[in-house]
């Protein structure tokens, strides 16, 4: 009798101990939240510089979304920016309509990683009745996931005047 009880005794911790192993059929595999996309925000200041008079202090003001395809490589789906000479700024204000590409690097130090842009659209200068090709190049460090600054090149061609608008600066854009 007391083989039998002993003999139960170790099926039983056998079959408790082999309900803990994890086997690959009864894992599911979840996917991996993409962290890059979503809404953004961008603020730039800097010198207006090119063709056209009046070269100075700019801004620009951006609104887009952007859809992560991995960790590392996301699309601008759409921005709506203008850009703006300050002291001649409602003569000046050029909106441009662009969509690009963002590779961001595996983190570099806490929580930061780098990144650069590349965008391209058009854009119309309003006083002069004009538009043609924009395109930008953005490099810079995402401080934090939803936060970056970072350095822009801004080029807008005004294809009756023959003439290049472009804005040298830095950005700050926020991600929600």
């Amino acid at each position: 009798m007391k083989k039998i009880l002993l003999l139960l005794l170790v099926a039983f911790t056998c079959a408790a101990a082999n309900a803990q192993l994890v086997t690959s059929t009864t894992v599911s595999k979840q996917k991996k939240e993409v962290r890059n996309s979503g809404m953004f925000l961008e603020v730039g200041i800097g010198k207006l510089g090119g063709d056209v008079e009046g070269d100075g202090a700019a801004m620009d003001l951006g609104l887009g979304y952007r859809y992560g395809f991995s960790e590392y490589v996301a699309w601008d789906i759409l921005k709506v920016k203008a850009m703006a000479e300050l002291s001649h700024f409602s003569e000046s204000i050029t909106p441009q309509f662009m969509t690009g590409v963002r590779g961001t690097s595996p983190v570099l130090f806490a929580d930061m990683t780098a990144f650069a842009s590349f965008s391209l659209g058009y854009g119309r200068a309003i006083d002069m009745e004009d538009g043609g090709f924009a395109y930008e190049i953005q490099v810079g460090v995402n401080v934090t996931p939803r936060f970056n600054v970072g350095f822009v090149f801004d080029s807008q061609k005004l294809s009756d005047w023959d003439a290049n608008m472009n804005l040298c600066g830095l950005r700050l854009g926020v991600r929600f």
